[in-house]
């Protein structure tokens, strides 16, 4: 009989080892998955930050690109001015070289 009741007791403290051990690893596994969705919700929150942040560039992008075609109209724009500038002034100049060659004449 004090055999049975070893093996008694040991059958207890054995169920009892193997539902501490389980209320430990259910808790772990409840700790785990806690920390897995605080994970994603972080990944989902820096996922949008890229994302905003990919549109904001892309609007600068474009916005820029936009600016420098404006200034290559303007430099095009300048770039005639000057030439008709330029011509402007030559013939300027051969009029009054002409003129000058003229009153040398006379």
């Amino acid at each position: 009989e004090a055999a049975e009741g070893e093996r008694a007791a040991a059958q207890k403290e054995a169920i009892a080892a193997r539902e501490a051990a389980a209320k430990e690893a259910k808790a772990a596994h409840q700790a785990v998955e806690e920390a897995l969705e605080g994970e994603r919700a972080r990944a989902a929150v820096a996922a949008k930050e890229a994302k905003d942040a990919l549109e904001v560039a892309a609007k600068e992008a474009k916005e820029a690109g936009g600016k420098a075609a404006q200034a290559e109209e303007e430099v095009a724009r300048l770039s005639a001015e000057a030439g008709a500038l330029r011509d402007a002034a030559r013939a300027l100049r051969d009029s009054a070289e002409g003129q000058d060659g003229g009153a040398a004449a006379m």
